[in-house]
């Protein structure tokens, strides 16, 4: 036999190897050798290749579709993060404003009635004084020249008009009636009036008062009279009058003579 591959060998030894199988466990302790002798020279032909060093395995890349989804996804839960902080502030800011909102209301009701407990109380001004009326000059009785002069009528509500009650009833001899015109406690209440009527005013005696304003309780006056017979006499007189208490109403004191 010329020279054999290791190949060709291991074919030969594997044919004889069959033929003996029958032959018994020696014949199997020739394969068993022949086997690791085919091993050995297939070890002593191949030089052994030295041991791959194993390097640790890839991790699977996602694809692209997944890598945008999971990207939209996170950014998706960014924004959801970034809305929901934002609602947050939101709110907050709100309340805030609202605390901030009451608390100036309640400061301003407070302050309104602070300014409304420490107003001054108001002040009532007393009616201005209205000028006294000027009286002009009256008359009163029968006159013949009343021009420039304004008549008074009798009345007991002032002086002028107490004067004209007491001369219309001393005319008129109407003692009750002038009586009501005098004060009680005066001189003019003390008189005899009705035998003094009877010989003063007889009947027919015309008379004319000329009367000038009032000065307080005092009236100056000019009475002209006109006795039945046509004789004309003037008396100048000077008139003193009083309020009765708690009444508007007036009555004569006294009546002086004047110049």
């Amino acid at each position: 036999m010329g020279a054999q591959s290791w190949f060709e060998q291991a074919e030969s030894r594997a044919r004889k190897a069959a033929e003996h199988q029958e032959g018994g466990d020696d014949s199997a302790s020739d394969v068993d050798v022949e086997t690791t002798t085919l091993h050995s020279v297939g070890s002593e032909s191949e030089p052994e290749k030295p041991a791959s060093r194993s390097l640790p395995p890839k991790a699977a890349q996602p694809d692209l579709k997944t890598r945008l989804l999971g990207r939209t996804h996170n950014t998706t839960k960014g924004t959801s993060g970034r809305s929901a902080q934002r609602s947050s502030m939101a709110t907050l800011v709100l309340t805030v404003t609202a605390i901030i909102a009451g608390v100036a209301l309640v400061g301003t009701a407070a302050a309104a009635l602070l300014m409304r407990s420490t107003d001054p109380a108001p002040v009532t001004m007393p009616a201005p004084r209205q000028a006294p009326v000027t009286e002009s000059v009256g008359y009163a009785g029968t006159c013949p020249d009343a021009s420039g002069k304004k008549p008074v009528a009798a009345n007991r509500n002032d002086l002028r008009g107490t004067v004209v009650a007491f001369q219309t009833a001393y005319y008129n001899r109407d003692t009750h009636a002038l009586m009501e015109t005098v004060a009680a406690n005066s001189g003019l209440a003390a008189a005899e009036w009705t035998s003094i009527l009877d010989q003063a005013a007889p009947e027919g005696t015309l008379w004319c008062a000329t009367l000038q304003p009032a000065s307080g309780n005092v009236v100056d006056i000019d009475l002209a009279v006109t006795s039945p017979s046509g004789d004309k006499e003037t008396y100048r007189q000077r008139v003193t009058g009083r309020q009765m208490p708690g009444s508007t109403r007036w009555q004569l004191t006294k009546i002086d003579s004047r110049q």
